[in-house]
């Protein structure tokens, strides 16, 4: 279990919008550490997890959202499996600090786009790759629509503007949260 003592964030006196206190502190401390120590395994269903469980720790402050986690769960955004990358990519922009999230997600969407706008439809819509990249990109508009911030905006708009139907499903499913 990566947390444990003191009490909900939410329900402390002391912690606040800015910061935490310094028991949540510590604890938020543990569960990146905790993180860390088990995002290094090679097999992707402990990965998967790992993210599971800084995500819990997480909202356990949901008025005091630790920047460090949001970092720490930001990097498996590159993760090698394709699970491991779509889980996290929803997870950070529900369960971690909004701003991180809005900046590593943007850039996971950036990126996409850019790939969607070069794709040549007829010849790679139906293979494997162009689907993995389309789900992936499905998962960063969730993780983007989590945030419930008007600063995600522009990411959807970019998506709603290219002329690829897909993409433009993706975008206009997360938009509106």
């Amino acid at each position: 279990v990566l947390h444990g003592g003191p009490a909900r964030a939410d329900d402390c006196p002391q912690c606040t919008a800015k910061a935490v206190c310094a028991p949540h502190a510590e604890s938020d401390t543990a569960a990146v550490e905790a993180f860390k120590a088990a995002w290094k395994d090679k097999d992707s269903e402990k990965r998967v997890a790992a993210l599971d469980a800084l995500a819990a720790a997480n909202g356990d402050h949901a008025n005091a959202r630790s920047k460090a986690a949001a970092a720490a769960m930001a990097v498996a955004l590159k993760d090698p499996a394709p699970e491991v990358r779509n889980l996290a990519a929803r997870l950070l922009g529900k369960t971690q600090d909004t701003a991180v999230a809005l900046k590593a997600l943007g850039a996971e969407a950036d990126a996409a786009l850019k790939r969607f706008a070069k794709a040549d439809l007829k010849k790679e819509r139906g293979t494997p790759d162009y689907q993995r990249d389309l789900k992936a990109l499905r998962a960063v508009y969730d993780g983007l629509g989590a945030t419930k911030s008007r600063e995600a905006a522009p990411y959807f708009a970019r998506g709603l503007e290219l002329l690829n139907a897909e993409v433009i499903e993706a975008a206009a499913a997360n938009c509106g949260h």
